[in-house]
């Protein structure tokens, strides 16, 4: 699990702060089918971090899928959306039970 003290310090929070907004701390309360999409080109710390929320929510009882696009970034990844058939949007509709 990454270092809550590293992350709090690259968004420059305090540990109040990274504790209330860390996702791997707040785990789902709703126990439900979620996606958990990461861009291959992110750095390895947001890939991990992706990865352990979707650990965490595996943990509550959430089926998760995981998934990191290639050739996706923070900002690229949610332009797979206006590609039907691309992994991104057959994933969620599936999930959505609409393919």
């Amino acid at each position: 699990m990454p270092s809550l003290a590293l992350n709090a310090e690259a968004w420059h929070l305090d540990a109040d702060m990274a504790a209330r907004n860390c996702p791997v701390l707040n785990p789902p309360r709703v126990k439900c089918a979620m996606l958990v999409a990461v861009g291959a080109t992110e750095s390895d710390e947001f890939k991990s971090m992706s990865q352990d929320y979707a650990d965490v929510a595996r943990a509550t009882g959430c089926p998760v899928e995981f998934m990191e696009l290639k050739g996706e970034g923070h900002f690229s990844i949610t332009s797979q959306y206006m590609h039907l058939g691309s992994p991104l949007m057959t994933a969620t509709l599936k999930l959505m039970g609409l393919n």
